[in-house]
């Protein structure tokens, strides 16, 4: 599923692309803090941009017309909508990004695997439970 969506990002920016310096990704149920932490963040990490998926999808036509039925959007599409932006030079100037609420399941967590592969990124492990995390 990771290089449909790498796919489309590519066909979409082609050299234009900008990869962000970092990606922190933060989880939690709502009203967890993570919004406002998110300015603080930024500052110390030296970043200027934020996303917020659950606003990203709003601006997602396809994952718009979905939520407005009531209807659940896919992995897949939380995934092209999240990769667009990630790359796309609108929404990032290669600072690097915060997300807010990604990845909330298990195939969510398989895309940002994928993510991290792709590119080539070094220093991603197992954690002591099992999980994705960074190696020290």
């Amino acid at each position: 599923m990771f290089q449909r969506c790498w796919d489309r990002v590519v066909a979409s920016y082609g050299d234009t692309i900008v990869a962000p310096r970092e990606i922190i990704w933060l989880n939690g149920p709502p009203g967890a803090g993570k919004g406002a932490n998110t300015e603080f963040i930024k500052r110390i990490r030296g970043m200027t941009c934020s996303i917020t998926v659950s606003d990203l999808l709003q601006r997602h036509p396809p994952a718009a017309v979905l939520m407005e039925a009531g209807a659940l959007v896919s992995d897949e599409m939380v995934g092209d909508a999240l990769l667009q932006a990630l790359f796309c030079p609108d929404d990032n100037d290669g600072s690097g990004l915060i997300v807010d609420g990604f990845p909330r399941t298990p195939m969510q967590v398989t895309r940002v695997e994928g993510c991290v592969e792709g590119l080539g990124v070094k220093g991603w492990g197992a954690g002591s439970e099992g999980e994705g995390s960074w190696a020290e």
